[in-house]
C-alpha cells in the first residue's frame, strides 16, 4: 500500500449550502495492531454528543452543524476519516485549525480511562445489536463471514469484543500519535461554486468474438429457476401490556437472547398536535428535551448516556412523537431512568433553545440541496395547504423556526406529555417482574399538569387549485416527481386489501410501476408507490427521480399504469406474489428490538388490538380480486391525481402544460421551506 509522505489539500466546488471538511489517512487494516485502537479513537473524537470534536465544534464554538470520524477498515489498509459539516454562514476552512488543535491535544495529553470505557460500551452495544439481524448489512450472517474471512474464525465474537476490552488510554495515545500525522492525510475542502466534472471516460473497445462473452460456459441447468420452499405461516408477536396508576400503558415483550434492549416511549403528540401558525413546534419541543432537565445539563445527558453505552433519538411522525434508548441488558435500569427524566423534567434553558434554532435553519438551508426533500415538503403543501398540521414539513419553515419562543415548547410539552397520554414499550432482555419495578419507581410519580388537552381544531385541508406544481431547481440533471392524492387513515377496514393493491402497482421491486419506468423505459433507478397513514387521511403517493428529459413521459407512463390497475384487475400470479410478499415481509418489522418496539407502538398510537400482527398474514391472504378493483377505482384515479415536480423550471414548465391537467403553478425553492 503507497504511503502518503506529504499532506496534500485539494479543494472541490459544486451547487451545496453547506461547506464541508473532510480529513483521510491511511491505516493499518482491519484486526490488525492498531485498529482496535483507532475504533476507540473515533468514537472518542466524533461518536456522540460528548466527543471532543461535537462539544468544541457544534457545541461551544457552533461553526459546525455536524461532525464524525470512522475507522474505515479493509484488508490491505483503512481509512481514518474526519468529516466536519459547516453551519450556515460559517466555512470549511474554519474548521480545520479547531479539529488539528483536538487531535493534537489528544495526542499529547491522551483519553481519559472514562472516554476510552466510553467507547467500548458503545462498540459492545453495537456488536450484539448488528447479531439481531439475519442477513444484510452488518447483519448475523455478514458478522459470520467477516470473521471468517479475515481471521479463518467465524465464532470470533468473543474475541472481538475482548479486543477492544484490552485497549488502554495509552494505547489509544499511541495509535494516534503513530497515524494522525499531518504530513500523512489528505486534506478536502468542498465549498460552494460550479460543479466540476471530469470529462467521461471513453467508451472501451471492446473487440468483437463469436459466442458468448461469459467466462463462465453456458450450462443447461441454469436456465431453470430453482423452485421455493413450501410458504411459511409468519409466527408474529404479541406484546404483553399493564398500566400504572397514573394511567401510563406499558408494552412488553421479552427477548432474552442477546444482552441489548430498547425502551420507547409513545406519545400522542405528533404533527397533528401542532399549532398549525408554528409548523415544525412539534418537532422542535421533541429535539429540546434532551438538551437538559431539572437535575441535568444537556452535556451531562449525553455523556450519562454514552457512558452506559446507549443511544438516544427522537421522531416526531403524523400522530405521535417518540423517544427511545437503545443500551446494553445490564444497564437498562440506569438508561431507563434517563429516557424517565428526558420526558418528564425537561427545562427547555434559553442558551440551548437558541443553539437548536441555529442548528434548524442550518438544516432547512442544506435541504435546499436535496430534490427528494424539496419534492416531498412541497407535495404535502400542495395537497394540505400551510393551515394543515400535515402541510408543512416536520421541521417547520425558516420564518416559524425563528419565531418558535421558550413559551411555545414549554405549553406543547405540559399540553401532551402527560401519563394518561402515552405509553412505554420495551422489547429486549429484560423480565416483566424487573420491568414492572422499574416503570413503577421511575414513572409511577409522573403526573400531569393540567387538564386533559382538548382536541385542537383542525382546518380542512386546502389542495392546490391547479394539479401541476413546479419547484424550480435550475440545472437540475433530474426530476423529483410526487404524484398522488389524500389517502385514508389507519384503521381503515381496508388496510390490508389496500396494501395488496399497493404491493403490485409499485410497492414490490416487480411492481408495475417500477418494471415500466425501471426496467422497460429506463427513465430511472427506481420508481414506487406507497399509501401512508394517519388519524388523518394521509397521503398516496407515486415517488422517483427521472432523468430530466424524461419527465413528461415517466408522468405520462404512470397516468397509464394507474388507469391500467383500475380497468385491468391483477392477474391470478400478480395477486398470489403480492400477497406472499407482504406475508412474507412482515417478520422484518420484528427482527430488532426497536423496530420490534417501533411495531408495537403503533398498537397504541392507533389503538389497535394486541394480536393485530399476528392475524395480519391471514388477512393479506383473504384479499380477493374484486375488493382490489373497488379499491383501485376510489384511490388511484388519474383525474384526481396532482403532480409535483421538482427540477428545470425551463424545461418542465414548457413540457408538463401539455398533460392537459389545467393551471401550472411555478414555486420558487425558497417559498417550500423558508
Amino acid at each position: 500500500m503507497p504511503s502518503i509522505t506529504s499532506e496534500r489539500r485539494q479543494v472541490v466546488t459544486d451547487q451545496i449550502e453547506l461547506e464541508r471538511l473532510d480529513l483521510d489517512w491511511l491505516t493499518p487494516p482491519r484486526f490488525q495492531p492498531d485498529d482496535a485502537e483507532l475504533t476507540i479513537a473515533a468514537y472518542i473524537l466524533a461518536g456522540g454528543k460528548s466527543s471532543r470534536l461535537y462539544k468544541k465544534l457544534v457545541y461551544e464554538l457552533q461553526i459546525a452543524q455536524e461532525v464524525s470520524a470512522d475507522q474505515d477498515a479493509y484488508a490491505l489498509a483503512s481509512i481514518f476519516n474526519i468529516q466536519a459539516l459547516s453551519r450556515q454562514g460559517h466555512t470549511a476552512a474554519e474548521q480545520l485549525p479547531v479539529v488539528d488543535a483536538e487531535i493534537e491535544r489528544l495526542i499529547s495529553e491522551g483519553p481519559s480511562l472514562d472516554e476510552v470505557q466510553r467507547a467500548r460500551n458503545q462498540i459492545e452495544r453495537a456488536l450484539y445489536q448488528n447479531l439481531q439481524k439475519v442477513g444484510g448489512m452488518n447483519g448475523r450472517a455478514d458478522l459470520l463471514n467477516s470473521y471468517n474471512h479475515y481471521l479463518g474464525d467465524p465464532g470470533y465474537l468473543p474475541k472481538d469484543i475482548e479486543r477492544y476490552n484490552k485497549v488502554t488510554p495509552a494505547d489509544v495515545q499511541r495509535a494516534l500519535r503513530a497515524h494522525l500525522r499531518k504530513d500523512a492525510r489528505i486534506v478536502t475542502f468542498a465549498v460552494r461554486g460550479d460543479k466540476k466534472l471530469d470529462p467521461d471516460p471513453p467508451a472501451p473497445q471492446i473487440a468483437a468474438v463469436d459466442g458468448t462473452e461469459s467466462i463462465n460456459a453456458d450450462e443447461a441447468w441454469r436456465n431453470t429457476l430453482p423452485k421455493p420452499g413450501p410458504a411459511r405461516a409468519p409466527a408474529l408477536p404479541t406484546p404483553r401490556t399493564f398500566k400504572l396508576a397514573n394511567g401510563l400503558t406499558v408494552l412488553h415483550l421479552e427477548r432474552p437472547n442477546l444482552p441489548i434492549a430498547s425502551i420507547q416511549l409513545v406519545v400522542h403528540a405528533g404533527l397533528a398536535g401542532g399549532d398549525p401558525e408554528l409548523p415544525g413546534l412539534a418537532d422542535f419541543a421533541a429535539a429540546m428535551l434532551e438538551e437538559g432537565t431539572t437535575s441535568r445539563t444537556s452535556q451531562q445527558l449525553a455523556g450519562e448516556l454514552e457512558q452506559l453505552g446507549a443511544a438516544y433519538a427522537s421522531q416526531t411522525r403524523r400522530d405521535v412523537t417518540t423517544l427511545r434508548i437503545d443500551a446494553l441488558s445490564r444497564s437498562f435500569a440506569d438508561a431507563s431512568a434517563l429516557l424517565a427524566d428526558i420526558a418528564l423534567h425537561p427545562t427547555f434553558p434559553a442558551d440551548e433553545i437558541e443553539r437548536q434554532r441555529k442548528s434548524r435553519l442550518s438544516d432547512i438551508a442544506e435541504a435546499r440541496e436535496h430534490a427528494g426533500a424539496l419534492a416531498d415538503a412541497a407535495f404535502t403543501r400542495a395537497l394540505y395547504g400551510a393551515a394543515h398540521p400535515y402541510g408543512p414539513a416536520s421541521i417547520g419553515t425558516g420564518k416559524s423556526v425563528q419565531r418558535i419562543g421558550q413559551s411555545d415548547l414549554r405549553a406543547y410539552w405540559e399540553r401532551y406529555f402527560r401519563p394518561d397520554n402515552a405509553a412505554i414499550v420495551v422489547v429486549g432482555a429484560v423480565d416483566t417482574a424487573t420491568l414492572r419495578t422499574i416503570a413503577e419507581r421511575q414513572w409511577g410519580g409522573w403526573k400531569a399538569t393540567g387538564a386533559a388537552a382538548a382536541p385542537l381544531a383542525i382546518n380542512p385541508p386546502k389542495t392546490v387549485s391547479t394539479r401541476v406544481v413546479i419547484v424550480d431547481k435550475p440545472d437540475a440533471p433530474q426530476t423529483e416527481l410526487r404524484i398522488g392524492r389524500i389517502g385514508t387513515v389507519r384503521t381503515t377496514p381496508d388496510f390490508p386489501a389496500l396494501q395488496v393493491l399497493n404491493e403490485a402497482l409499485g410497492g414490490a421491486y416487480t411492481s408495475r410501476i417500477n418494471m415500466n419506468l425501471r426496467e422497460e423505459k429506463g427513465y430511472t433507478y427506481g420508481a414506487g408507490s406507497r399509501f401512508d397513514y394517519g388519524r388523518l387521511p394521509a397521503p398516496f403517493a407515486v415517488r422517483t427521480a427521472v432523468r430530466a428529459d424524461a419527465a413528461l413521459p415517466a408522468i405520462k407512463e404512470v397516468f397509464g399504469e394507474l388507469k391500467r390497475i383500475e380497468s385491468s384487475p391483477l392477474s391470478g400470479d400478480e395477486l398470489k406474489h403480492a400477497r406472499g410478499s407482504l406475508t412474507q415481509s412482515l417478520p422484518g418489522q420484528f427482527e430488532t428490538n426497536s423496530t420490534t418496539a417501533a411495531s408495537f407502538g403503533e398498537l397504541f398510537a392507533y389503538g389497535l388490538p394486541l394480536d393485530y400482527y399476528r392475524k395480519l398474514p391471514a388477512q393479506f391472504q383473504a384479499v380477493g380480486a374484486p375488493q382490489l378493483e373497488r379499491l383501485a377505482r376510489r384511490y388511484l384515479d388519474p383525474s384526481a391525481m396532482i403532480v409535483v415536480a421538482v427540477g428545470d423550471r425551463r424545461t418542465l414548465a414548457s413540457t408538463l402544460p401539455s398533460l392537459g391537467l389545467g393551471g401550472v403553478e411555478v414555486w420558487p425553492v425558497d417559498d417550500v421551506l423558508f
